[in-house]
């Protein structure tokens, strides 16, 4: 049986707690898809937002950037496939207790 939830992922945390990684796509074609919760930790780190639609602000096409070209945002999808992309895990027991004091 399938996990579907009724309720759509609002931010980072939500993305981790329904076990979903974001897919970001430039407009150059190039896609990287990124742990939810490791990438919840690098934003909570910084003090970044972490709503869904504001993290695009921050990422950028690594392909672009090699290539000198400007920054643009890349368009952010929240999927059920492995990480091509790693990050710095997250500690589990932080993350356990951000979605504690969400409860």
């Amino acid at each position: 049986m399938s996990r579907e939830f009724v309720y759509e992922a609002r931010d980072l945390v939500d993305a981790a707690v329904f076990h979903k990684n974001v897919l970001a796509t430039c407009r150059c074609g190039h896609s990287a898809i990124l742990e939810s919760m490791d990438l919840w930790a690098w934003f909570s780190k910084r003090g970044w937002d972490d709503r869904l639609g504001q993290v695009s602000k921050h990422l950028r096409c690594m392909k672009c950037f090699q290539a000198d070209r400007p920054k643009r945002k890349p368009r952010i999808e929240l999927v059920r496939k492995e990480a091509t992309v790693t990050l710095p895990h997250a500690d589990d027991r932080e993350f356990k207790r951000v979605v504690a004091r969400r409860r």
